[in-house]
């Protein structure tokens, strides 16, 4: 399974930023930030929620994504398996996350909501696509502790 959706509670609305000031947030790694991908860290009263809130331990600091206009197809490089995201804003009706085989043929793809934990499997080729021009994608991502 590429996408899964999971029945962790939504995030509560006083802990949630504006897109704009997720966006002014200082960079959380400045070697992991490029034109379409950057991190960002997020507010400690959000990062204590999740932490108290989410049914697992985690491997590394929970962080917001954020993604503009196309995400190329690429495994993640930093070794989970899956990451557990959720969508604060979409980047436009239509971005599409996809999924491919070794040869990069295309298996599934998905328009994945707003507003719901879902993990995906980030050790299969995927990329992110179909962005409205000038629109930002943000999420929040886990990494749960795999043994």
């Amino acid at each position: 399974m590429y996408i899964e959706y999971l029945d962790y509670p939504p995030l509560p609305e006083h802990l949630v930023e504006s897109i704009d000031d997720i966006v002014l947030r200082k960079n959380f790694d400045p070697e992991w930030t490029y034109a379409n991908y950057v991190t960002k860290p997020l507010p400690d009263e959000l990062d204590t929620w999740l932490r108290a809130t989410l049914r697992f331990e985690l491997e590394r600091q929970p962080l917001y994504q954020v993604l503009r206009n196309i995400i190329p197809i690429h495994k993640d490089v930093d070794g989970r398996p899956f990451a557990y995201n959720y969508l604060l804003s979409t980047g436009g009706d239509n971005v599409t996350t996809c999924f491919y085989d070794d040869n990069k043929k295309l298996v599934h793809s998905e328009v994945i909501p707003a507003g719901c934990w879902h993990r995906l499997s980030v050790q299969n080729f995927h990329s992110v696509v179909n962005f409205d021009k000038n629109s930002t994608r943000v999420s929040i991502t886990v990494t749960p502790k795999f043994t």
